[in-house]
Formats: structure tokens, sequence, C-alpha cells
């Protein structure tokens, strides 16, 4: 349901309804009564205001829209915007649009029978939006309807929907993908077909109250973008997936450091043969360098080059590299195209995969940054093999992290086959290597594609990331960023241990991978009032809620939205007694 401004008077018009409904800001209904209104499907549009008005009467709350539900013989797509009338729009919305509404979201097809107005509609939806609305009349006869219904089905048309009919409706019980829409469903979904109607409608005008003139405009933009698991080194004169994605625009190439000593070579020879490339900056990466002054840098480069606003940025390297070069893609002349080649196990299957783009700012971890979806992903594993463990034991925090809280057969993997991996760098077992790669990269996604610019704080993926910024920060980044989501990870579980909404088996199992993938497995490096002023923090970020995530078994998790020092503090001894250390040894050892 939708949350609006003002209250919403929704009218039952339909034939044999009469009932006028006001619903308040959070979507409840707050008041009712029987009103009587003429045949609404004999009425021409500017009608509709008046008997708004006269329905109405001495209401003391403002009016954010007053909504018509009619029957469905009645012409669909017809509203009127009543500025010079009324403080409110008024919208006339078809019974069988708000049926599309509130159907079940995988029901792409299906039937609606409206027995008050004799009538069986057909209707189609793509992507939650009407396609197609047929009609015909309601067959009296049950042997008839039910062969028609059949033949419909085979066509996908196999749930129905149905208006309330009386005994009529209770009768059939022919189908168990049958759903009977109430008045009081109706009138909610009302609501929704209007604020989807008014975001279709792009641009509109209302009034207040204080006689304030509001002119809206919404826009959407669609984001699609691919992550291409390339089988030949992306670099090899014979893979032509970095030439057909750069499609010939000018390039500027950004590459780390080390990557450029190791590959150096082959990307000039693959640049110059496939490539308009205009420059190849060379990148110093690393955490401390991943901050505005760079992105500058980068700006001045591509402004210097004349780089225009067809052109491409293509960032090679780890995180730090992709992050620092995918804002400058953003900022430059408004954003121009980003290509992202991950070179680390943490690039492709998480600092890659997102559409973040952020770097530190006043000792804070990616606290400035815009979301800008890349071009493209080309994840190509063999720059796995010269990657130091170290490098890919924080890849495998990611990996872990994902499986934790969101896949229990991959988290199984690991345990199995961990060891193998780690000691093969993804290579061997070759068909275990390509699963577990793709396999946390898709749920990755499928967990940001629904909340991919994070209007909702309360994220799954956000798992071992709530205590790991302020680890890295008060180490001054000696701590790696995966090594922090490991000893976050672990401290998280061990907290809903002592909550006793998670095993301690669950603990055990996470604190054993840890150790084989050379992971951190001891105590956090800090103080409990460091780890306090941690949550403090990443409260402000999530829009005053901690959402701290926790697992509650292995491949699901929850939410919780206090910690307190006792807790902090069990939980550190906990992992304490699983590492045979204590915390005031590990604090002083680790922490500079």
């Amino acid at each position: 349901m939708v949350v609006l401004r003002h209250h919403v008077a929704v009218m039952d018009a339909r034939a044999g309804q009469r009932q006028l409904v006001f619903f308040d800001s959070a979507g409840q209904p707050s008041t009712s009564r029987v009103a009587d209104v003429p045949d609404v499907a004999a009425l021409e549009c500017d009608a509709l205001p008046r008997i708004a008005r006269e329905l109405l009467g001495n209401h003391e709350s403002p009016i954010d829209a007053f909504i018509f539900v009619t029957s469905t013989v009645t012409r669909p797509g017809c509203a009127a915007e009543c500025i010079a009338t009324l403080p409110f729009p008024v919208y006339l919305i078809p019974d069988i649009v708000v049926a599309s509404e509130v159907v079940p979201g995988e029901w792409l097809k299906f039937q609606a029978l409206d027995y008050c107005n004799r009538t069986w509609w057909l209707v189609e939806k793509k992507k939650d939006q009407l396609l197609t609305i047929s009609s015909a009349p309601l067959p009296a006869d049950r042997e008839r309807f039910e062969a028609a219904s059949a033949c419909m089905s085979a066509f996908g048309f196999d749930a129905i929907a149905m208006f309330a009919g009386g005994e009529e409706l209770s009768a059939q019980t022919w189908t168990p993908a049958a759903l009977e829409l109430s008045s009081s469903v109706l009138l909610r979904g009302a609501i929704r077909a209007v604020t989807r109607q008014r975001t279709m409608e792009g641009c509109h005008v209302s009034r207040d109250y204080d006689g304030r003139h509001t002119l809206t405009l919404t826009a959407t933009k669609a984001v699609s973008y691919k992550v291409v698991h390339v089988e030949r080194p992306v670099f090899s004169l014979g893979e032509p997936a970095l030439a057909d994605l750069a499609a010939a625009r000018p390039v500027m190439l950004v590459v780390d450091r080390r990557v450029n000593d190791l590959y150096g070579p082959e990307l000039d020879q693959y640049a110059r043969a496939f490539l308009d490339c205009r420059a190849k900056v060379v990148f110093e990466a690393h955490d401390k360098r991943k901050t505005p002054v760079q992105v500058a840098r980068l700006c001045r480069v591509a402004s210097a080059l004349g780089m225009p606003r067809n052109s491409m940025l293509v960032a090679i390297g780890g995180g730090v590299t992709l992050d620092v070069a995918g804002l400058a893609a953003a900022l430059y002349c408004k954003g121009i195209g980003y290509l992202r080649i991950p070179t680390t196990l943490i690039g492709l299957v998480d600092a890659g995969i997102g559409v973040k783009q952020a770097v530190n700012f006043s000792r804070r971890k990616n606290l400035v940054g815009s979301f800008y979806p890349p071009t493209a992903v080309l994840n190509d594993r063999s720059f796995l093999q010269t990657l130091p463990r170290a490098q890919l034991a924080c890849g495998f925090a990611e990996i872990i992290k994902i499986a934790l809280i969101r896949d229990e057969s991959l988290f199984g993997l690991l345990m199995a086959h961990g060891a193998q991996l780690f000691a093969s760098k993804c290579s061997a077992p070759h068909g275990i290597a390509l699963q577990v790669l793709a396999r946390s990269s898709l749920l990755m996604m499928q967990e940001l594609q629904p909340n991919l610019y994070e209007t909702d704080t309360r994220r799954i993926v956000d798992f071992g990331h709530s205590f790991s910024p302020t680890l890295e920060v008060i180490s001054d980044y000696r701590i790696a960023h995966g090594e922090a989501v490991a000893l976050d990870m672990q401290l998280s579980t061990a907290i809903a241990v002592g909550r006793g909404i998670c095993a301690r088996e669950v603990l055990d199992a996470l604190h054993s991978l840890l150790k084989v993938l050379q992971l951190p497995s001891g105590p956090p490096p800090a103080s409990t009032d460091e780890l306090l002023a941690a949550l403090q923090c990443v409260q402000q970020r999530r829009g005053g809620c901690l959402n701290l995530v926790v697992p509650t078994d292995i491949g699901c998790g929850t939410f919780l939205q206090s910690v307190s020092r006792h807790e902090i503090e069990d939980s550190v001894n906990l992992i304490c007694e699983l590492s045979g250390e204590s915390a005031s040894e590990a604090h002083v050892d680790t922490v500079v």
C-alpha cells in the first residue's frame, strides 16, 4: 500500500455498490458511509468533479484524490485533473484495472468474472502493466463456460478472479487458482492503480488547500547491464567481448598498477588492435587513495583528452580501482559509459556487481558517491591465478557472506570444497568453481535488483558490513575489507547465538570455514566502545535504523534494531573461547 500525504476518498460506484470510504495517509480506512450516486457509466468525465464535491460535503480532512471505482462496462482510462474547481484530482478507474493491481503478481494472464454485469474478461499483464484486455458475455451455462475456460487455460489464462456475486460465486469451486475480489480489496487496490496511473502520466498539476499550484514530473529510467563470464582471457586477440562492448567509442583505460605490470603488454596489444583508446591511466590502488582527489584527477585527464559525452571509461582492477573510476565516469560530462573488468575475487562476486560508486571521505568509508550502473561487467577468472592469497581470501569472505545469509547449498559447497578452491585459486574442481562464482554473483544480483538504489535500508547483503567499516578505519586500512567482513560476520553471528535466535553450530561452522580460507577467525581487534560507535555510525547511514543483519540458520537471516554493550562483550568472549585467545591480547596485537 502506498503512503499518501492526505486522505483519499474512494467511491465504489459499481452496479449495486454505493460505498464511500476515506483512507488515511497510512492507507487505512478511517470512515465510511453509504452514498447514492447516479450511473457513473453514463456520465462524462467533466461531471465527476461536481459529484465529488457533493459527496464530500463538509468533510474536514484534506483530500489528496477522489477515486470512482466503476463497473467494467465503463470505458477504461478516463481521468480528470480538476485544478480549476477542486484542489484535488478526480479519477475514474474501472474495476478490471483495479483487479490487475491486486491479483497475485505471478498472474500474468488471468480471467475475471463480473457476475453483476455478466462479463467475462481476459487480462494479460507484462511487468505489472496491462498489456491487453478483452471481454465477452459471461455464459449463463456453467458447462459452456468451463469448456471455454479450459480452452483459455491452454493459452495461459488459467487463474480466475471473481467480483463478488453471492451464491453464484460460492458455487464456483472448479479451480484452485481462484480469488474473490471483495469490495474492500478493490477500494484499496484503486489507490494503487491511481498511483501507477500518476506515474505513467509523467507530468500533472495539482492545487493544494492554500491555493498553491504544484507541477509534478515523474520519470523512470530503465536499468539493465550484463555480467559476462568470458572463457578466453579477456585481453586475448581471439576474445571479442571487450571490443564488442566498447563498440568503437572513444575509450580511456584506468588500470591498477599491479595488473598493468602483469598484463600491460597484452592489454596494449588488444587496445591497438580493437579499441579507440585515447589514454591509459595507471592507478596506484589502495584504500588510502580511494578519495575524491583521485576521482578529480581522472576527470582532469578525461577533460585534457577532450573525451566526448559518448566516450567510455574502462576500469581494470580491484574494488578500489572500480569505485574510483566508476565515480569519475558518473561525474564526467554528467555521466559517460563505464565498463568494469574486475581482476580480484572480491570484484568478480561483489564489488563489480552493483551500481554503487563511492569513495572514502572524512575518515568514513564510502561516504561520498553515486548510484551509477555500469554499461557491463566482464568477469575473467584467469586473473585470479596471479592474485595474492590474502586478496583471494578477502573475496571468499564475500562469498561466505551471501552463502551464510542466503543459500545453504552454496555454504555446503564451500564447506566441502573450500580448501581445494582456495589452493587452486578457483580453478579446481572446475565445475564446482564455476558453480560457486556464478551462484554467488547471481545471488548478489537477485538481492540488489528490487532495491538497487537502497530506498529500503533493510538489506540482507549488509551482513558483515556493519562493524567492518570501522574496523578498517581504526586499523588505518591495515585490515583489508574482506578481513574486516570476516570479523564482522563472526561477531554478528555470535550476537545472534547470544540472543538465542541462531544455533551455536552455525557459529562453529562459520569459524571453521574462516580458518580453512585463511581469514581472521579471532575476536575483533577493537574495544567495546569502538564497536558500539561502529553501530551508531551505520545507524546514521541507514536512516536511523540499525538493521544489523544476523543469521538465524545457514541460508537465512533477520535484522536486529538494538545491541547492548553486554551483548557485544559476551559475543567477543564467545569468539575468544572458539579461537583460544583473549580479547585484550587480540586488541593489543592487532590494532595500530
